[in-house]
């Protein structure tokens, strides 16, 4: 097969890009124009103190203007100012500008993740979680509308109410949404009062994400949380595919956003090893999956990477199907404007058949964007 040989500027050109898992910020009237009249009251809303503009939502610790400024500032730039129209870039939230953004890049498509409404899967009223939510799903396909072959969106879910959920997945894939955004932490996602949701994601062909940033409990931001975001995601996962819950759903597609790639591949063959030594007694030690969890991983559980070169090392163990570059854009972790160049260096030296896959064909395939 054709290998890329190195990370150079002349092989970066050429690199095709989808990305699956990059960001809105949310436009300071989302919440006023979208939310039905019962919740409006209750609805996230923007103040203003002359030097920053800050959102509010009872019940919620939001985001600080800081974290919304993103690519626009350095960063190591500790300032806690910054407006929309100004700082706030409107690449976050205005299509076109959005499109220029990419093109900067060197990116054709994106798979669209919220920023302000990640903090809302926070909530403890869940009715008011899903008006919010609704409305949030109802303003990313009004944007995602202006270029629905590279803007594609996914809907935020509240899940405390199971058929509510499903009810409004079936509502996004009409709104020409992609997929579902649940809480990551929190919940024990096994529990067969899920079912009818992992079954709607599968006959809807909508696969379900979990975002790093999703909990029932304020995101921790030491040095030591920000490296250790994936053992959140790893417990989920290990129950998810022990209790047989991918035999039940076998067309089931689970995204694991942020939390990058690399452990997936000794995790797996962890996960293998104890099916494995358990041999007829995996049912005394809670080991329910009817298949090795290695084929249940490649065939139903995806990644997002930004910067993980071990991931890529790893892609025969982990899943060379399984594994989805990002840039995290506009956030300030992003690889923008020089995605090209580090998507290059990860992919240095592979088969020209894996780059693609991991750049943007997996994405493609996982979310209906064209082949071609």
């Amino acid at each position: 097969m054709k290998a890329i040989f190195n990370g150079s500027i002349a092989v970066a050109a050429k690199l095709k890009l989808i990305d699956s898992d990059a960001h809105v910020i949310e436009p300071p009237n989302l919440w006023t124009d979208y939310t039905e009249k019962k919740f409006l009251s209750q609805a996230p809303r923007v103040v203003s103190d002359g030097a920053a503009d800050r959102w509010l939502c009872e019940g919620v610790t939001m985001h600080t203007t800081r974290e919304l400024v993103g690519v626009t500032r350095d960063f190591t730039d500790r300032r806690k100012t910054g407006k929309y129209g100004e700082e706030i870039a409107q690449s976050g939230y205005v299509p076109e500008a959005r499109l220029k953004a990419m093109a900067k890049d060197g990116v054709w498509a994106e798979v669209v993740y919220p920023t302000v409404a990640l903090r809302l899967f926070m909530l403890k009223s869940a009715p008011l979680k899903a008006a919010l939510f609704r409305a949030y799903n109802s303003w990313i396909a009004d944007f995602c509308k202006a270029r629905p072959d590279r803007l594609k969106g996914l809907g935020c879910l509240a899940i405390e109410d199971v058929p509510g959920a499903v009810k409004e997945l079936e509502r996004c894939k009409r709104l020409g949404l992609v997929g579902g955004l649940i809480i990551l932490e929190g919940l024990e996602h096994e529990d067969p009062r899920y079912y009818p949701l992992w079954n709607a994601s599968q006959e809807l062909h909508m696969p379900i994400s979990m975002h790093v940033e999703t909990g029932n409990v304020m995101s921790t931001t030491t040095r030591v949380d920000l490296i250790t975001y994936a053992t959140h995601i790893q417990k989920t996962l290990a129950s998810m595919v022990y209790s047989g819950l991918f035999d039940r759903f076998p067309n089931f597609k689970l995204v694991s956003v942020e939390s990058d790639a690399g452990w997936a591949g000794y995790f797996i063959e962890r996960m293998d090893f104890f099916y494995n030594l358990h041999g007829s007694r995996r049912k005394e030690r809670g080991i329910l999956c009817e298949r090795p969890p290695s084929e249940i991983f490649h065939r139903s559980l995806y990644y997002t990477f930004i910067n993980d070169l071990s991931g890529v090392a790893a892609r025969n163990i982990v899943g060379v199907n399984n594994i989805l570059w990002s840039s995290d854009f506009p956030h300030s972790g992003s690889t923008w404007p020089h995605s090209r160049q580090s998507a290059a260096r990860h992919v240095a030296g592979i088969p020209k058949a894996d780059a693609d896959k991991i750049l943007w064909k997996n994405t493609a395939r996982l979310y209906g964007f064209s082949m071609s």
